[in-house]
C-alpha cells in the first residue's frame, strides 16, 4: 500500500520515470494516494477472506475478559527497567517514522 512496504514498490516508480524520461514522477503522497481506495478495500475484504478459508473453531469465549484481568493482576506493575524498555521502543518508533 506504501511506496515503501516492499523493495519492488520504489523499482516501479523509478522504472515509471526511466519510461517516461522523467514526465511523470510519483512521490510518496501521490503513491499512498492511488493506493488508497485498494488498500481500504484490501483492509475489508480480507478478513472476509480468511474467515471463508479457515473459519473460527472457537465462536464464544464469555470468560475471556475475566481471564486477562486475572492474567495481568499476575503480572503486577511494570517495572523501571519495562518503562525503560518501552520508552526506548518509542523514541526508536518516533525517530525512524520521521526519517
Amino acid at each position: 500500500m506504501f511506496i515503501t512496504a516492499t523493495a519492488p514498490n520504489p523499482l516501479v516508480v523509478d522504472l515509471i520515470a526511466q519510461a517516461t524520461n522523467l514526465e511523470v514522477h510519483l512521490t510518496w503522497g501521490q503513491w499512498a494516494l492511488g493506493m488508497f481506495l485498494p488498500g481500504i478495500a484490501a483492509m475489508l475484504l480480507m478478513p472476509l477472506v480468511f474467515y471463508f478459508l479457515s473459519p473460527l473453531e472457537i465462536k464464544s469465549t464469555p470468560n475471556a475478559s475475566a481471564f486477562a484481568k486475572d492474567k495481568l493482576k499476575e503480572l503486577g506493575k511494570m517495572k523501571n527497567s519495562e518503562k525503560i524498555m518501552l520508552s526506548v521502543f518509542v523514541l526508536l518508533l518516533l525517530l525512524w517514522a520521521e526519517a
